[in-house]
């Protein structure tokens, strides 16, 4: 369910981000799996899922298709199951055959027609969180999440900043830019949430309509992730890589788990007298599964399964 009160309903980028944590946290992949077919069976001729199903009527948000194609291959990185996903692979040609029907003249990905969703921005409010740029022409975003990447540079005034629901992207392209450290402001929003009597995460920040929504939890991912950096190299977990991110944090300790076992970690570090920061790892492997260590440095160090391995960087 997207939340237990407000929305007892399967949203494709609800559900998308809800599996991602629970891959941090759980072996049991069911829900995932059950998912991923309810989708395939929302399937419309035009190429498009449901923007939620199982449901008592439809309702496409065209946006909302990618978030499935993200879904299944971030599954089958966590399983290694190739024939579950095999099965979904013309349900991925039908939805970008439909996103290259909307390409304009000029190469871009014009309107999507539908329910054209992508955050609860409030300066989108009169377009229902679809982006205001789609009045006017092509929106980058939306190119954004169609293609890779495209060469474009935006003035830092006209950016307007994500609120929870897309947080995850915005984070995934700041590490990938080598910038993770500019995430510490945007976690102060989590950090504020038991000033404001929150137990739980709501569905954006300040005023929402939903206090507990599963796509707010972003936090566990970043902690397992990105700080622990502890993540599957070869579908299925055929080896785990393990890259830490300690940007603004002093310390990081705990577990996760993976099909092959549970990884224990202790992270520490402390000031050195050259002003640089001095860091200790130590991790602990599950039998059977071995793992790439890759340090700050750059540098890479193999670590065996079953083994208990305690250094300094």
């Amino acid at each position: 369910m997207d939340c237990p009160y407000y929305e007892q309903m399967q949203f494709p980028m609800d559900t998308r981000l809800q599996a991602m944590f629970t891959y941090c946290v759980s072996t049991d992949v069911r829900l995932a799996r059950k998912a991923l077919e309810d989708y395939h069976c929302s399937m419309i001729p035009e190429g498009l899922i449901h923007g939620k199903y199982p449901s008592a009527y439809p309702q496409i948000i065209s946006t909302f298709s990618l978030h499935y194609i993200y879904m299944l291959r971030e599954f089958y990185e966590q399983t290694g199951e190739a024939e579950t996903v095999k099965k979904y692979l013309p349900d991925i040609d039908m939805i970008l055959t439909y996103y290259d029907r909307k390409i304009g003249d000029d190469g871009l990905v014009g309107r999507l027609g539908y329910w054209e969703f992508v955050d609860w921005q409030p300066a989108w409010a009169e377009t229902g969180g679809g982006p205001a740029a789609l009045q006017e022409g092509p929106s980058t975003i939306i190119n954004l999440m169609y293609a890779l990447a495209l060469q474009h540079a935006w003035e830092e005034e006209d950016v307007l900043k994500v609120t929870f629901s897309t947080s995850y992207e915005w984070f995934r392209a700041l590490e990938k830019v080598g910038m993770y450290s500019m995430t510490e402001k945007d976690m102060e929003l989590w950090k504020g949430l038991p000033a404001l009597g929150c137990t739980t995460c709501p569905e954006t920040p300040g005023d929402t309509r939903s206090d507990c929504h599963a796509w707010s939890a972003l936090p566990i991912y970043e902690m397992v992730r990105t700080m622990a950096g502890i993540s599957p190299e070869g579908a299925g977990w055929q080896k785990a890589r393990i890259h830490p991110n300690m940007d603004y944090i002093p310390d990081l300790e705990g577990t996760v788990v993976t099909p092959k076992g549970t990884v224990r970690f202790s992270y520490r570090s402390e000031q050195c007298g050259t002003g640089e920061r001095k860091y200790t790892y130590q991790i602990t492997m599950p039998e059977g599964l071995d793992a790439v260590f890759a340090g700050r440095d750059g540098k890479e160090k193999e670590l065996s399964g079953g083994e208990t391995y305690r250094f300094t960087l």
